[in-house]
Parts: C-alpha cells; structure tokens; sequence
C-alpha cells in the first residue's frame, strides 16, 4: 500500500513539474523577438501552449487570425498592419520583459481554434500575469477584445490594451508622404482653377438668381421644422393601432415626415407665387395670361389650404379654414 502511495505521489510531481517557469517562458517569448524584434512572435499549436499557460508573471496577447490567400480574410490583413505599429512602439520605448504580442494563425493552430471554438477571426486574447507584481485574477483564463465592437484601428486596441495591462502604449503612424502630395497636388489645382476661371466664378456669384434661390431653399427648409428634428431627434414616421401616423398632434411633438411635407407645402406655395409674379406676367397672348393665371392661382389657394389644414390638426382651436 505505501509503495502505491508513493508511486502517486511520484506521478503526481512529476505531472506538476511539466509546467515551465515564467522566467524559462520569457526567455524563450525573447529568444524568438530576437529574430525580429519589432513584429508579433508568430506562434504555433505546442508554442502557444506553453507561452500561455499558468504560471506567468507578464501580459500576453495573442491575436487569433487567417491571414492565408485561401481564406480571403481582410479584416485580418488589415488588422495586422494595425497590430504591427503597436508592436514597433513597443519594441522601441515599452517596458522589457513585461508584456508581449503574439500571432496565431489557424493554418498553424487548428486544434486550438478548435479548443476555443472559434468560428470568425481576427479576435485577440489577453492572458494577464497569474504571479509577480501585476498579477491579476479574472473570472476566466483570458480577456477577448471584439473587434467588431472595439474597433480595428491600432489606437482603439492600444487603448484596451493600456486598461487590462497598465502598459501605455502611444501610436505613431509613418508619415504618408503619398497621401500629402496629393493632397498638395489637389490644392495647387483647385488654386489654378479659380484663378484662370475667376471671372467666370465672380460673375456666378453675382448672379441675383441664385442667392434669391439659396435664400429661398433656407427658408423652406427651417420654417419645416428642420432644426427642430435635429435637435430633439425626432422620430420619422408614428404610429397608432398598426396605422401610420403623419402629423403628431400639438406644437410639442414632430415627425420627421411632418416635416418633409410641410417643408414640400411651403416649396410648392413659394414656387407658385414666384411664378405668377414673374413668368404669368411676361406671357403675351392676353387668354394664354388669364388661363395661366386662374390655373397657378389655383394651386397656390389649394396648396395654402393644405398647409392651414395641417396647422389646423397641430391647433385643434385655430378657426379659420381655406377650401378645405
């Protein structure tokens, strides 16, 4: 009976020492930057393993990605570049020996993939230290940041990574010097435009027509109600028993399609007018002019109707009418 004791106990070291020390791991996570310092360690099945497992006495994060041409996964080739200045950072002013990046790709991981039942990629998991100084207890073995949630660009997952970390990692992107020449170029063009075409612009900006048409498009829009929408973020459209509504009842309440019809009503009342104090009187057959006439007034009568209508509804106790 001892001796089967003893063989337990044996079996049971022996089990317990299979776990390598975290000195022994960040020499290894070292060992590996050392070949490229400046990019993600790149991980496989038995690796990851052994980087991630207890104990650990520094800050892991592991992205989770495909990034094979047959797996056509561009999320995950962007949100390397992304991952890659942070690493570049890191390795020129961020603190030695305390956190380190790493990827595994599902070409290299399957198994693991597999044991975290991964469908979607790219995810990053975070394996916090379980000894030393910045040891962390969390409710599972490792934090996960979403990317469809915390976003992909490098100075959102710098920031998650400063919050569950404490390491304050400061993004610097290389200088686009493509992007600013065509900027320039844009510029420089956009300049010689307007002073080779400056007549032509001075003379469209004095052109009566189209202030008196800006103004009047101002207009209509915020007698609408425009600004109230915007304001109070308005819905678009009410309802009532499975019915739409149009018109919120009383001066408090607004749809956003109220607004769009009575902005319509007040266009279609301002066209109208405009045209039987322009256009009707330049026509020179005396009964074209009297028919013009009769039909535009016509409309502009039924069109105020329609719109007293409305303020009628949005002030049950206003007593005047017109038409209808």
């Amino acid at each position: 009976m001892t001796s089967w004791l003893q063989f337990a106990l044996l079996a049971l070291l022996s089990l317990t020492c299979t776990a390598y020390s975290s000195e022994y791991k960040i020499t290894r996570l070292n060992k590996a930057l050392s070949e490229n310092p400046a990019v993600p360690i790149v991980f496989d099945s038995k690796t990851f393993a052994v980087a991630t497992e207890t104990p650990r006495n520094y800050s892991l994060f592991v992205v989770l990605t495909a990034e094979g041409k047959e797996f056509q996964c561009q999320p995950c080739q962007l949100f390397a570049q992304e991952v890659l200045l942070i690493t570049q950072e890191l390795h020129k002013r961020g603190p030695k020996n305390q956190v380190f990046f790493g990827v595994l790709d599902f070409a290299a991981g399957r198994d693991i993939f597999h044991k975290y039942k991964l469908t979607s990629v790219p995810f990053v998991y975070h394996f916090p230290p379980t000894e030393g100084p910045n040891k962390r207890v969390i409710k599972d073995e490792y934090e996960v940041y979403d990317l469809n949630r915390q976003g992909t660009k490098a100075e959102d997952f710098a920031f998650w990574v400063e919050r569950h970390s404490g390491i304050k990692i400061a993004v610097r992107r290389p200088i686009d010097y493509q992007l600013y020449a065509s900027y320039a170029f844009f510029g420089v063009t956009v300049l010689a435009s307007l002073f080779m075409l400056q007549n032509q612009i001075i003379a469209f900006l004095s052109e009566k027509r189209l202030w008196q048409m800006m103004s009047l498009s101002m207009i209509v829009i915020f007698c609408s109600g425009y600004m109230w929408n915007q304001i109070r973020g308005a819905p678009f459209i009410g309802g009532n028993q499975g019915k739409p509504e149009f018109f919120a009842g009383g001066f408090q309440n607004q749809f956003v399609i109220e607004s769009q019809i009575v902005g319509l009503l007040y266009g279609a009342i301002s066209v109208f007018f405009v045209i039987l104090y322009t256009q009707v009187p330049r026509i020179q057959n005396p009964a074209a002019q009297k028919t013009a006439t009769f039909i535009v007034a016509t409309l502009f009568i039924v069109t105020y109707s329609l719109l007293l209508k409305v303020f009628k509804f949005k002030n049950g106790g206003y007593p005047f009418a017109l038409l209808l």
